[in-house]
């Protein structure tokens, strides 16, 4: 799923769309937007990331046939106004620590079961938003290890820098097959879980591989691979 919230980020709604016609479904926050990629004639689904918040933006998403987060006890309390019988294909969503929407865990399987119990609803999706701990882990472990040590000694350093640059090369291949066994082999429900967290390790581990090279090459001077590094980081 493609996601091209706000305006694409800039770079156009329906032009993003048409460069990723061949996606799966598109994800947005505005209604506006979304009802836009319908009147464009884009038919697969379009998920609303925040869901609804009145009955007017519900009936909305029915008539023109979008999906929808659920992340709060009020978008619950709306439901009954939907007319078509497995008309709203829903995203719910828990909250596991981040705080960015979402059930808490004590209210998530009553939320489900409600979701479950309403002819309206067509096919239920679970979802939830990771926490990320590497923003923390780089600023704490690695700048501090690297300012201990290697910022001490050149050798040790350069002995880092070469296996951190080697564990980064490994990492691609193994993405590439990752991603390949996930789009064509038959045992995608059972891989979906452990690739997850396989891609969740590697790039963490990249993340933290290329902020000790990014400091490594600012002490050195080197500026313009330094920000190499970091465009290579967003990737």
């Amino acid at each position: 799923m493609a996601v091209i919230k706000a305006d694409a980020y800039g770079h156009g709604l329906l032009r993003a769309a048409s460069a990723l016609k061949s996606a799966d479904g598109f994800a947005l926050l505005e209604l506006d937007a979304a009802i836009r990629l319908r009147d464009a004639g884009y038919r697969q689904p379009i998920l609303l990331v925040e869901g609804f918040f009145s009955v007017e933006e519900l009936a909305l998403i029915e008539e023109y046939q979008l999906s929808a987060v659920i992340h709060h006890s009020e978008q619950l309390s709306m439901l009954p106004a939907l007319k078509r019988r497995g008309g709203l294909d829903v995203f719910l969503k828990l909250n596991t620590g981040m705080n960015r929407l979402g059930f808490m865990p004590e209210e998530f399987s009553a939320a489900l079961e409600l979701l479950k119990g309403n002819p309206a609803i067509g096919q239920i999706t679970l979802m939830t938003t990771l926490i990320m701990l590497v923003g923390f882990l780089q600023l704490g472990i690695i700048n501090g290890a690297y300012n201990q040590f290697a910022a001490r000694d050149r050798e040790v350093n350069r002995r880092i820098v070469e296996l951190m640059a080697t564990g980064i090369v490994m990492l691609i291949p193994v993405a590439i097959f990752a991603t390949f066994v996930l789009q064509r082999t038959g045992i995608l429900v059972d891989l979906v879980w452990p690739a997850t967290l396989a891609f969740g390790v590697a790039a963490g581990i990249a993340t933290l591989a290329s902020t000790w090279l990014n400091n490594a090459l600012i002490a050195e001077g080197n500026l313009g691979h330094s920000n190499l590094v970091n465009i290579a980081a967003v990737f």
